[in-house]
C-alpha cells in the first residue's frame, strides 16, 4: 500500500491524500492477514490479471477551535472551554492560553522556607558563642521508645 499526495501538499492547508490500494486487497476479508492478502495478490498475478489499484480520497481532518485547554497557572488548574462563552468565562475566572510551566524540582514551600531560617538562627547564635569562647548548648530530645514487640518464645 502506497500514498500519495497532491503536488499542493506543501501548502500550509492540508491537502486531500490519495491512497492507492491493490484490487486483490477487495477480495479478503476484512480482519484478513498479511499472508492472505499476499496470497490474493500473487493468486491474481498467476492469473495472468494486472494489478489494479484502487485511488480512494482521504480528505484532510477537520480541525475546530473547541474544545479549548485553558490554564490557571496560579492554582495549577487545567479546564476545557466547550465554545467561546466558556472561554471567556475563564478568561475572567484568571485562567489563560498558555500553559504553566513545569514546577521546579528544587524549590521549596514557604514551611520548609520558615524550618530552614529557624534553623540558620540557631546555627548563628551558636557560632556567635563558638567565638565568644562559650561552648554551645546543645538540647537532646529524649528518644522515641521503639513500638513493643511481642517476646519470642
Amino acid at each position: 500500500m502506497t500514498t500519495e499526495t497532491t503536488p499542493k501538499a506543501a501548502a500550509a492547508e492540508p491537502q486531500e491524500t490519495q491512497v492507492v490500494i491493490p484490487s486483490a486487497f477487495l477480495t479478503v476479508g476484512r480482519n484478513a492477514t498479511v499472508a492472505e492478502l499476499q496470497s490474493a495478490m500473487a493468486t491474481d498475478i498467476a492469473a495472468g490479471n494486472p494489478l489494479q489499484p484502487l485511488i480512494v480520497n482521504v480528505p484532510p481532518p477537520q480541525l475546530s477551535e473547541f474544545p479549548f485547554v485553558m490554564y490557571n497557572a496560579e492554582k495549577r488548574i487545567v479546564k476545557l472551554a466547550k465554545d467561546k462563552k466558556e472561554k471567556d468565562d475563564l478568561i475572567k475566572e484568571g485562567f489563560g492560553e498558555d500553559p504553566f510551566p513545569a514546577e521546579d524540582p528544587d524549590a521549596i514551600t514557604p514551611a520548609e522556607m520558615q524550618l530552614l531560617k529557624s534553623v540558620l538562627e540557631k546555627l548563628g547564635k551558636a557560632a556567635n558563642k563558638l567565638e565568644a569562647g562559650e561552648p554551645p548548648s546543645l538540647q537532646h530530645k529524649p528518644a522515641e521508645k521503639p513500638p513493643a514487640t511481642m517476646a519470642k518464645k
